[in-house]
């Protein structure tokens, strides 16, 4: 098989609202002044006060995320389009970059779609890294139609 044939097995989102929620035409490029993204990180947190206070470090972050943010508003899907394999959308349920668009995902997907929210913002993945994998192993077994290791079978 060609790399082009294959399929996703399972998709796991998070922090962003499905792309058929977002503007089906891609948006043109747009600079963000680094103010603009102090405030974005400042918004969603998660970044060190360490990293914040010194000027150095954030010269080292900032090009990366005008990069990350510079992608993603460039993405569009095609009205309409969906993916046939299941999806879990995660999220911090404090996180405000969201803000409902989880439940987004539901609508890109012909296959299974479940939601599972975390305790914390947008990088609850930082506090909730046992929990969430254990949520990648039942859904890719579940996907596989497998046990989840140490699960119990139901007689």
């Amino acid at each position: 098989r060609s790399l082009d044939s294959r399929t996703a097995m399972h998709l796991f989102v998070s922090g962003r609202c499905s792309p058929n929620l977002v503007s089906t035409a891609p948006l043109p490029p747009r600079p963000r002044s680094d103010h603009e993204l102090l405030a974005i990180l400042n918004r969603v947190g998660g970044t060190p006060a360490a990293i914040m206070e010194h000027p150095e470090l954030l010269a080292a972050l900032l090009p990366a995320l005008r990069a990350d943010l510079a992608l993603a508003d460039g993405y569009s899907v095609d009205p309409g389009h969906h993916i046939d394999c299941p999806i879990t959308a995660l999220g911090g349920a404090d996180d405000p970059s969201h803000s409902g668009g989880i439940q987004s995902w539901k609508e890109f997907t012909r296959g299974k779609f479940r939601t599972r929210n975390f305790p914390g913002g947008h990088f609850y993945i930082s506090t909730a890294a046992e929990a969430l994998a254990r949520e990648f192993v039942q859904d890719v077994h579940a996907t596989l139609g497998m046990s989840a290791p140490g699960a119990r079978s139901q007689l």
